[in-house]
């Protein structure tokens, strides 16, 4: 009986073992050796191996105009996503873009915007989109504050970006915090703001 038991156990043992074997194949799969292991991250990869085409956004900006991708063109554009009644992250990304916008000038970069699109449309008027601005202390050339102008554009941009929107209990959203790179209509990075890589992008901002 007791060889039995023993037998038993060394079975349920090897079972085990190739059993969590198998989770961890799928796993190494599935996150491409623990390198997509977030949402976010696999987002990056897949953006970093195919930028995405993105379509002639329809965008209005702080000061009532309809702008979109096309009239930008020729511009390296740094796309970062807000709302502005956003307490905490939203607020920290106002103040780097603003110090993001003086390293621009800074360096002559005269071929980079940076764009902020807002993710609350129905609540983020121009006029919100101004005072967002002005509480950061950016200077209206070469950062557009933008809503999408219809709620169809912000599910097409969103679907386009990858970008996970989460609404949260009291009226905001968690969303990523990233610096998309576009260029030539296309989304071809998706960076940290500590990234050596953007500090290089514009210290080297050929034209595209």
């Amino acid at each position: 009986m007791p060889a039995c038991s023993t037998v038993s156990k060394q079975r349920y043992f090897l079972q085990a073992i190739l059993c969590a074997g198998f989770a961890l194949g799928v796993l190494l799969w599935r996150t491409n050796g623990f390198s997509n292991y977030t949402y976010e991250s696999a987002r990056r990869a897949s953006i970093n191996k195919s930028p995405t085409a993105l379509s002639d956004w329809q965008l209005q900006n702080e000061s009532g105009e309809i702008i979109s991708l096309s009239s930008l063109q020729g511009k390296r554009l740094l796309v970062n996503f807000i709302f502005t009644r956003c307490p905490t992250i939203c607020q920290a990304q106002g103040s780097r873009y603003q110090q993001l916008q003086h390293r621009i000038a800074e360096v002559g970069a005269t071929n980079i915007v940076l764009l902020s699109v807002s993710i609350d449309p129905d609540y983020d008027t121009p006029r919100r989109l101004q005072s967002y601005r002005e509480i950061h202390r950016g200077k209206p050339g070469g950062w557009q504050l933008t809503r999408p102008v219809s709620q169809q554009q912000l599910d097409t941009i969103i679907d386009e970006t990858g970008l996970r929107i989460i609404a949260d209990d009291i009226g905001g959203y968690s969303h990523s915090e990233s610096i998309h790179l576009v260029k030539r209509g296309k989304l071809v990075s998706i960076k940290d703001w500590d990234s050596t890589s953007l500090d290089a992008l514009i210290n080297n901002a050929d034209p595209t």
